[in-house]
């Protein structure tokens, strides 16, 4: 056995392996906060291995009143954990993929994507202007624009498009395959078309913003492919088609399907 450790200030002795619970102040301040920090943390389930160390100490203080709050606080982190399982939900955090262009300003940074982790319930509009004033008053307002993830996207098939589509590629194409290609593109944007207006029912109120920047960035890009093929990509029957389809899957989603749109109880 190992002679006795001397003690630090307040922070209690270790005696023969076993710590002398009278003089642990220290020690348990610094155990409370980090029980505070995983609750914050919604990290519940770790919770009660602090609390292990916390408990034995109150209890032979019989500090009846903090074990009654640890024991309370211990109850309501499970029925947190509970709730998690049951629901599948827990928002530890939001995340955004942010990646940097020009060569000129960011330098061995142009081209690199991070991954920034913000509190939970950050808008994209608070992160993008954080950036916006952050980099544009280190480059100059003028040299820095923010591009959402959606713009990005709809570069892919405006890219094909004008690959394929446009009037001096496409004459050098079968025309049975352009036509094929023009059918791929129409039948792409009714899903985008589905898709948006599915999530425009489902969204809550901080995520509006987001969605009006998804469709009016939708928009442009269905006017670009219009005028790259020389042809409506999406026509006045089609968005009525893909109406009654996305109430249809909405009422299904929601559960408020009734009379013969529903789906049937047993699928």
């Amino acid at each position: 056995m190992s002679n006795p450790v001397a003690p630090g200030p307040r922070m209690g002795t270790l005696v023969g392996g076993e710590l002398d619970l009278e003089r642990g102040d220290v020690l348990v301040e610094l155990l409370e906060k980090c029980a505070d920090g995983l609750w914050n943390a919604e990290r519940y389930e770790l919770m009660a291995v602090i609390y292990k160390f916390i408990i034995p100490i109150y209890e032979k203080r019989r500090d009846f009143e903090k074990l009654a709050f640890i024991y309370n606080t211990l109850n309501e982190a499970y029925k947190k954990i509970i709730h998690v399982l049951h629901t599948g939900r827990r928002l530890l955090g939001t995340f955004f993929r942010v990646a940097f262009y020009g060569q000129s300003f960011f330098e061995e940074e142009d081209g690199k994507e991070y991954i920034y982790k913000e509190p939970k319930l950050t808008r994209l509009s608070e992160i993008s202007e954080r950036l916006l004033k952050l980099y544009g008053d280190k480059f100059g307002a003028e040299n820095v624009k923010i591009l959402q993830d959606s713009n990005k996207v709809n570069a892919g098939p405006l890219a094909y498009a004008r690959a394929f589509l446009d009037d001096s590629k496409s004459s050098k194409l079968p025309t049975k395959k352009v036509k094929q290609l023009k059918e791929i593109f129409r039948e792409f944007v009714s899903a985008c078309s589905l898709a948006l207006d599915l999530n425009e029912r489902l969204i809550k109120e901080d995520q509006v913003e987001y969605h009006e920047g998804l469709k009016a960035n939708f928009k442009d890009m269905v006017k670009k492919l219009s005028e790259i093929t020389n042809e409506q990509v999406l026509t006045e029957d089609d968005l009525k088609c893909q109406l009654r389809s996305s109430l249809h899957v909405f009422s299904a989603i929601s559960g408020t399907a009734s009379g013969p749109s529903a789906f049937p109880a047993s699928l």
